[in-house]
Order: structure tokens, then sequence, then C-alpha cells
């Protein structure tokens, strides 16, 4: 089976640390303390991140797509939103819930919590 790689960091957020449209970010080891450049689509990622959950082994992309189009979609409008803005902008209520939302998500999207995955799903 070919693998897939997953983001758990989202590349429309990486792109956004990145300099020149180069797609590259500094990136700290926070165990060996270094520093590196890092293409966005290798940066904060890992192959089959999502294939260890049980209950979506007859799709396993199918976490990684209810992201995309419930939360990263619209979170994508938002932060192009506040970058497009000269001086000041105006969130809605229903922006400022997938703004909860994607926080609330992406705390506990990461190789550390990934076990957690197979007791919510």
């Amino acid at each position: 089976m070919a693998y897939k790689v997953n983001h758990y960091i989202p590349q429309f957020v990486l792109r956004n640390f990145s300099d020149d449209n180069d797609n590259k970010i500094k990136v700290l080891d926070l165990i060996n303390f270094n520093a590196e450049q890092k293409n966005v689509k290798k940066a904060f990622s890992q192959n089959n991140f999502y294939d260890l959950i049980e209950d979506l082994s007859e799709d396993p992309k199918k976490l990684e797509k209810l992201f995309g189009e419930k939360i990263e979609s619209k979170m994508g409008l938002i932060i192009k939103k506040v970058n497009d803005s000269s001086e000041s902008f105006e969130l809605s209520r229903d922006e400022l819930e997938v703004i909860k939302k994607y926080i609330t998500i992406q705390r506990y999207r990461n190789p550390i919590n990934q076990s957690y995955y197979n007791e919510i799903f």
C-alpha cells in the first residue's frame, strides 16, 4: 500500500510562515535543539498518520477528509481574510466558532496524542 503523508499542522497554516513563497519554514527540534529549513510539504507530517484508527480502516483518509471539509477549508478562508486586511477586520460569530473548533482539534492532532484517536472513534 502506498503511503499518504498526513499533516497534523495543515499546510495552509505553515505557508504563512514561509518567506518569499519558497514554501520553506524554519523548524526547531525541541529534543536536539537544532533548527533546520523544511519544505512545508514535509514539515509537521507523518506517513499514514490516521491509519491507526481502527474504525476508519475501510477509508483511512476519512478523518483527514473530515478535517478538510468541516474545519480546515473554513479556517483557511478566515486566515486569508485576516492576512488580506489592511488595518482592521471583523469576525462573525460563525467565524469565531470555527476558530474555537480549529484550536480544540489542533490541541489533540499530533503524534503524542495519536493513540487517543482509537478511543475517540
